[in-house]
């Protein structure tokens, strides 16, 4: 009994955030997925590596509108729905290409970016928290994240 109420006290921040963003969490489960057939199989999989990395910024962008500015959980799903259906649309887009070249990598990369920007921007739209404040939060969590992938990769 204390190691179940044990586990679900540590894995509370993972469920919260499976429960806030659950395509984006999919997107990068299928995304971790894809990166160990790769690894496994050594075939090129980076069409679809591309479509989940899209996906999983695009769905968190669409989440953080969503949050922002409506509240019905049906507008939720059709946001989700959408979303899901962009990617597809993304995948559709690349996939007839031969291998990704420098000009899908460019223009995944410009858009990801734009999604990015839009991410942080987003909360700070007619909102008591300024665009300073959103800005630094996501800028503590990238270099933390950055810091313990260090940590992790050197094996400390």
């Amino acid at each position: 009994m204390k190691l179940i109420k044990y586990v679900k006290e540590r894995f509370a921040g993972l469920i919260n955030s499976v429960a806030r963003y659950p395509v984006t969490a999919a997107f990068l489960v299928g995304m971790a997925i894809v990166l160990a057939m790769a690894i496994h199989t050594e075939k090129d999989y980076s069409k679809l590596m591309l479509t989940f990395a899209f996906g999983a910024i695009l769905n968190a962008e669409i989440q953080a509108e969503f949050e922002r500015f409506l509240s019905k959980s049906s507008a939720r799903f059709i946001a989700m729905a959408c979303g899901v259906l962009l990617t597809g649309v993304y995948y559709l887009i690349i996939r007839p290409a031969s291998e990704v070249t420098v000009e899908i990598g460019i223009k995944t990369a410009v858009v990801l970016s734009a999604l990015f920007i839009a991410f942080v921007l987003v909360p700070a739209v007619k909102s008591k928290i300024k665009f300073e404040d959103s800005f630094m939060a996501v800028f503590k969590a990238f270099f933390l994240t950055i810091f313990y992938a260090g940590i992790i990769m050197g094996g400390l």
